[in-house]
């Protein structure tokens, strides 16, 4: 009976110890459920944050597309804006140029005009050295040429054309 006695008691205690191991290892499944649950709500919430970021950046990638879109046609419209500004530049030079030629052409009419000139061509008006073309839709070069080829009398007159016209543009200077 002793015997008997001696193993109950071991059993018993025995079974104190694993039911002690046992309180154990529930409190430790019971943290590491806690810390699965943490784990799993942290995921769920990394992946809503993470969905949020994901449609934020889509935003901003279409703005920045359709920024990109808007500084395209800036830039087109700039380049356009420079290359009138430039013709406008070049058509004021023009103007320029074509209001001091318009002014030699009349001080030359003027000195032909006077009375210490006899000689002034009956062909020669204004309007065709003022404008490009006269009434028969020459040029003033044409025009000029066919006076020059008209007879050798009038050569003292051309010279006087090609002096003044020598200074206002690089065909003129053809005549000889």
């Amino acid at each position: 009976m002793f015997k008997l006695n001696l193993k109950s008691i071991l059993s018993e205690k025995s079974f104190c110890d694993e039911k002690i191991e046992l309180e154990v290892l529930r409190a430790k499944s019971s943290s590491l459920e806690q810390l699965c649950n943490l784990s799993t709500n942290e995921k769920h919430n990394l992946l809503n944050e993470m969905s949020v970021l994901v449609s934020q950046l889509e935003s901003v990638e279409a703005k920045f597309h359709n920024l990109e879109k808007r500084f395209t046609k800036l830039e087109e419209k700039y380049v356009d804006m420079k290359e009138k500004e430039s013709r406008v530049n070049q058509v004021e030079e023009l103007h320029l140029l074509l209001l001091a030629q318009k002014e030699k052409v009349n001080e030359f009419l003027s000195k032909l005009k006077s009375p210490s000139n006899h000689y002034v061509p009956s062909s020669l008006k204004p309007e065709s050295f003022l404008n490009p073309f006269n009434s028969k839709g020459e040029s003033g070069e044409d025009f000029v040429w066919k006076i020059k080829s008209n007879s050798i009398q009038n050569f003292a007159w051309i010279s006087a054309v090609k002096k003044t016209m020598d200074t206002t543009g690089k065909y003129w200077r053809q005549l000889a």
